[in-house]
């Protein structure tokens, strides 16, 4: 029984020895912020194009860092559906807001969530 056990001892050392030889210089990443984790979009396919943009009235910014993320159209219950735009801080330092859209394919149109990048 010690027999099978120093064998597989030194198996396992074998092993992590081996890797570690093997192994490159290893970087550490120090995360300041959380990463927010995005739920996988919705994919939304319409046979007709999307009304013209509601040209929307800005009220002043609630606080310095604020940033206009403007209203889009989505489509529920078989119709477009208007959502106003609204002032939001970044998630990050320097984000910029990639606002939403709808783009046309061969199957209808698909429409494409605004994001922070």
């Amino acid at each position: 029984m010690n027999r099978k056990l120093l064998l597989m001892v030194g198996i396992c050392g074998g092993v992590m020895l081996a890797g570690a030889v093997g192994c490159k210089e290893r970087k550490v990443v120090v995360v300041r912020e959380p990463v927010p984790l995005q739920q996988p979009a919705e994919v939304i396919l319409v046979p007709e194009a999307p009304p013209p943009a509601v040209v929307e009235r800005r009220p002043p910014p609630p606080g310095p860092g604020y940033v206009w993320v403007s209203g889009y159209w989505t489509h529920q219950h078989g119709r477009y559906v208007w959502v106003p735009g609204r002032w939001e801080r970044p998630p990050h330092r320097n984000g910029v807001w990639v606002p939403a859209r709808w783009e046309r394919t061969p199957h209808g149109w698909r429409h494409i969530p605004g994001h922070w990048r």
